[in-house]
């Protein structure tokens, strides 16, 4: 992020400044963030990505409600990252960014609604094209990118497409920078009326279906099969699978429902009651968009679906469990790195907030878990913080790949050997409020997050000591005794993510 005028927070100015640059301008002005090393033996990659995860509610992060043994046991073979932030606490934006190594400034996919492929840079290579680019073998199954319709050259780059959208290329499709009037008019054609969707998330508790019958336990034991398959094929394959749960409508199969008895799950914190000093613009005006759009529901109804996103979590750990099963059994896990993450987070009642669109904890910490085979680190925990735009510069290491010029990503491979080294000092998270005009950035470092919204000239601030505070209800941004540290915070979220890199 470079220094400018109050007025390039906003959301208009930002789109408006990123669309008069050239791709390839954009893409050269930005060095390589990091090395490459070749793998003596290149690595399969099996990639699980499941949506709105939160990362409180794993077993292995901590909780002590929630079952996932699945996902815990594979924590215990490979690495898991305890600081691992999304770049921005929506998918689309997310994913377009961990996909690409590069962050929402600069794919300028800032919601759900914004045409990816119009938007990206030219010349911008995702992870399948990356894959496949180079000879190896590409799979998926499930949802990777967030739309199809606005994915045709990146999902156009896999072998085979099973149970996920498939591609379609816009109209507007690889065209790179755009005029911001056609730029305008792609965004608005992608609009798609948001009651419907609303009504059908506000449910929660027994689907009614077994668990084979679930759109993602078909999806697990596709993969399953499918890996068999590539066992005797060439080498090396990348299988992505994406889960959908515990995304809204939050239902699974009665067994997993069965797990959680709503009067034992303690009350979300922090409640509204305890928020001091909270800007509006940060609590989305009190609004929720998916679970409870009509206000705060009641405390049953509240532990009601908290129960029932913990059921879905658990649901969700058994599919991994199928699919982590098969690689074993097919003689694979020697010779494929594993990652599983979360595309964002997943607000449960904390801040009286249901579901993400927030730069909270509870929205940009997500669960992130790597095992490479032979990694000196497996079965350890890293503490150092990490971010989701590193994942493709990593994955590119990891396999023996060149990562592409000006990924903003840092790869984190060498956290793999050596999990306690010093690495980055901080994180950025970025969240759109569209409909109002808002930006807001944050800076999450080890002891405190800062960030700032704007529009226009106006500006909303907050300042949270996690060390003193983990549930970000007291806001310090106006306490005189934190001028210093918020002076400090703001100077290094301007200066950007380049200077909290790794020193080495």
């Amino acid at each position: 992020m470079q220094q400018g005028t109050a007025s390039r927070w906003t959301r208009r100015e930002l789109l408006r400044d990123s669309a008069a640059l050239s791709g390839g301008a954009l893409l050269s002005s930005l060095a390589p963030a990091c090395g490459t090393r070749r793998a003596a033996a290149p690595l399969n990659l099996l990639l699980l990505v499941i949506e709105d995860w939160n990362a409180g509610v794993v077993g292995c992060y901590g909780n002590p409600l929630v079952r996932t043994p699945e996902v815990d046991a594979f924590a215990r073979s490979g690495v898991r990252f305890s600081r691992a932030y999304c770049q921005s606490p929506v998918c689309n934006a997310s994913r377009a960014s961990f996909l690409t190594g590069l962050r929402p400034d600069s794919t300028r996919v800032l919601d759900n609604d914004d045409p990816m492929d119009a938007l990206l840079p030219a010349g911008t290579l995702s992870l399948p094209e990356l894959w496949s680019g180079s000879g190896r073998h590409a799979v998926n199954i499930g949802k990777l990118f967030h739309s199809a319709r606005h994915a045709g050259s990146q999902l156009g780059a896999f072998a085979r497409i099973e149970l996920g959208q498939r591609p379609e290329r816009s109209a507007e499709a690889g065209g790179g920078p755009q005029a911001p009037e056609a730029e305008k008019r792609a965004r608005s054609r992608s609009r798609r009326p948001e009651g419907g969707r609303s009504r059908r998330a506000e449910r929660f508790g027994d689907s009614g279906r077994s668990e084979e019958e679930e759109l993602d336990g078909r999806r697990a034991r596709l993969a399953a099969r499918l890996l068999a398959e590539l066992a005797g094929g060439p080498e090396p394959f990348l299988l992505c699978v994406g889960f959908s749960r515990p995304h809204v409508p939050l239902l699974a199969p009665r067994r997993f429902v069965e797990l959680y008895e709503p009067d034992a799950i303690p009350a979300p914190r922090p409640d509204r009651g305890e928020l001091l000093w909270i800007p509006e613009v940060a609590l989305r005006w009190g609004r929720n968009h998916e679970l409870f759009p009509k206000g705060e529901p009641s405390d049953e109804l509240a532990r009601a679906a908290i129960a029932a996103y913990y059921a879905c979590v658990s649901f969700v750990d058994a599919q991994v469990g199928i699919v982590l099963d098969a690689l074993e059994a097919v003689g694979l896990a020697e010779r494929t790195a594993v990652v599983l993450l979360a595309d964002h987070g997943f607000h449960l009642g904390e801040h009286g907030l249901w579901s993400k669109l927030t730069l909270f904890e509870p929205a940009t910490r997500v669960p992130l878990i790597v095992r490479v085979p032979g990694a000196a680190g497996n079965g350890r925990v890293c503490e150092e913080i990490v971010e989701l735009v590193d994942l493709l510069p990593s994955i590119a290491e990891i396999a023996g790949l060149e990562a592409p010029t000006g990924v903003e990503g840092t790869s984190f491979a060498p956290l793999l050997d050596a999990p306690g080294r010093a690495w980055k000092q901080a994180a950025f998270s970025l969240c759109s409020r569209g409909e109002h005009e808002w930006l807001g950035r944050s800076i999450r470092t080890r002891r405190y997050r800062y960030s700032e919204w704007r529009r226009g000239e106006v500006l909303q601030a907050e300042l949270y000591d996690l060390e003193r505070d983990p549930l970000e209800s007291v806001n310090r941004a106006a306490d005189p005794l934190a001028g210093e540290v918020r002076a400090e915070l703001a100077r290094r979220l301007w200066a950007g993510w380049r200077a909290e890199r790794p020193l080495g």
